[in-house]
């Protein structure tokens, strides 16, 4: 009985053995296929010939602009702030004037006091001017007189030297006048120059558009020519970006393009292309390490919206060009 239980036992053992054979070929045989079957498959891609997608970001059609000051200087006063829409030739920042305002204070009384100057040389000249007409009149009809003999020689040369005299005067006089007038001229040309220096205190926005940035305060150091602030004139948005140079030759002014978040499928605003490069050029937009060993060169390409939803500058988007 012992023995046959045994027996048994072993030859259920030797029938799981066997199946468990048959079942691992069966998996490997199946494997095999499958991995055969997959091996021959085609790689798919995504590329769609009546596209081309770049990454852009939001700028101003024309560009912002680095504001900065001709002098340098301390601020003493900061008249706007970032996001203030400005007029071109508004004040936005103002550095101490003291020295500069009481120049321009200085040539005015110089200009006042020579333009009083003036007024009397001209008095003077007029005097002079109908004095030697007088004289002359006098000396005339003295030599009238002496030429029908009823008037001396003398009292002739006489009134011909008061007139010569009279006539030297006043032309000293108008002389004199035209000096004075010179003077004027060049002490308003001076007012002006310290007025140009005192705008120069000054840093005005260069035409209609709006502030993005100004971070400094009253009593801030300046600097001649370091920018102080970041400025978007008005005019439509654009979206600068640049396009890979293996599709770089598909894209042409006047295509139409979208722009939406970058890795999303939400429309932004809609519109056209404005301005192609005409060159290739290294990447700068997006450029993640400036030792950067890829050679690869990018076109370019700025699109105009021309209608969709606010959109912040400096902003990262995706930038699809319809191509047919």
């Amino acid at each position: 009985m012992r023995a046959t239980k045994q027996t048994i036992t072993f030859r259920c053992y030797q029938t799981f053995r066997n199946r468990l054979a048959v079942f691992l070929l069966f998996c490997i045989a199946f494997s095999c296929g499958k991995k055969e079957e997959n091996s021959t498959e085609k790689p798919k891609t995504s590329f769609d010939p009546s596209r081309v997608s770049a990454i852009g970001r939001i700028e101003p059609a024309e560009k912002i602009i680095p504001l900065s000051a001709e002098v340098s200087g301390v601020v003493k006063q900061v008249l706007v702030k970032a996001g203030d829409s400005v007029k071109a030739g508004q004040k936005l920042l103002e550095m101490t004037t003291e020295t500069e305002a009481a120049q321009v204070q200085n040539d005015q009384t110089t200009i006042a006091t020579r333009q009083a100057e003036i007024r009397a040389s001209q008095a003077e000249f007029t005097s002079a001017k109908t004095k030697a007409a007088n004289a002359q009149q006098q000396y005339q009809r003295l030599q009238n007189a002496y030429d029908q003999g009823a008037e001396s020689r003398q009292n002739v040369d006489n009134a011909r030297t008061e007139a010569q005299t009279a006539q030297n005067e006043a032309e000293r006089l108008q002389a004199q006048l035209n000096v004075k007038r010179q003077e004027v001229a060049n002490a308003v040309q001076k007012r002006d120059l310290s007025k140009l220096a005192l705008e120069k205190r000054y840093v005005k926005a260069p035409e209609n558009g709006l502030v993005l940035t100004m971070d400094l305060t009253p009593g801030s150091a300046v600097t001649a020519f370091t920018p102080l602030a970041d400025f978007a004139p008005a005019g439509p948005v654009t979206a600068l970006c640049e396009v890979d140079e293996l599709f770089a030759d598909r894209v042409k002014v006047g295509q139409k393009a979208l722009i939406r978040h970058q890795g999303m499928n939400d429309t932004l605003a809609f519109g056209k292309v404005i301005f192609a490069a005409p060159y290739l050029k290294k990447k700068s937009l997006f450029s993640d390490a400036g030792g950067d060993l890829e050679d690869r060169r990018v076109r370019e390409v700025r699109i105009q919206a021309e209608n969709g939803q606010d959109m912040i500058f400096g902003m990262r988007v995706e930038c699809v060009i319809f191509t047919k």
